[in-house]
């Protein structure tokens, strides 16, 4: 899928085994996306943008903003995982190259983790020159609320990328990121989004392009 925007798309949420609100991938041997933005989405469980899963596939995602997506079911009190990416599956790998994922949510009851990304039961998650930031959780899902990391995890790494917040069932399956810290982050709101991005050197990234412009750049805002 290249050059795509997929917006306020939803999967069943009043079902509570939905996933893959804006994209669900079941089993592609390779599955790509390039300059697409997946934006206002909802899944009932999992994967509110982007929902990945079966033994032996290969995600790479390149290029794409995630963003404003959402799971969860208000009158339930089920759990969720991954509310803008959810990636599992044994022998499976993804990748997100350039890309941006921000906030991403979760409504309702029970536990979410994996605000941005939940990787669980994979082979193999590489981020480059990646921000996810601002992404939430619910009830006591508050480690990982960027970046949650399950169990069977043979390799994560990352190059170049900013994620403020990852969590891992053993502590050293998540990498030494190269950007940690909140500094990257504006405080107050701009007419880029509800936050603003800014390079190492702290300057404002542009805004020229709208709200979710193609990141060609980690340091678009």
């Amino acid at each position: 899928m290249i050059d795509c925007v997929i917006t306020n798309n939803e999967a069943n949420a009043s079902y509570a085994f939905a996933a893959g609100g804006g994209i669900c991938n079941r089993g592609a041997d390779v599955f790509n996306l390039t300059r697409c933005t997946i934006v206002n989405n909802h899944a009932g469980v999992d994967g509110g943008g982007l929902y990945s899963s079966e033994g032996g596939s290969t995600t790479i995602v390149t290029n794409c903003t995630i963003a404003e997506n959402t799971i969860g079911i208000e009158a339930m009190n089920n759990e969720t995982e991954g509310a803008g990416v959810h990636h599992l599956g044994s022998g499976t790998s993804i990748a997100l190259i350039n890309c941006t994922i921000v906030e991403n949510s979760m409504t309702g009851g029970g536990n979410g983790y994996g605000g941005g990304i939940y990787f669980s039961s994979g082979s193999a998650l590489d981020l480059v020159n990646t921000i996810v930031v601002n992404n939430t959780t619910k009830g006591a899902g508050t480690m990982g609320r960027q970046v949650y990391i399950g169990v069977d995890i043979p390799g994560a790494t990352q190059t170049t990328s900013l994620v403020s917040d990852c969590y891992a069932v053993r502590a050293e399956d998540c990498p030494d990121f190269s950007y940690t810290s909140a500094a990257n982050i504006a405080t107050t709101p701009s007419s880029c989004g509800l936050q603003t991005y800014y390079d190492v050197t702290g300057q404002q990234c542009d805004c020229t392009r709208g709200k979710y412009p193609d990141r060609r750049s980690m340091w678009y805002c």
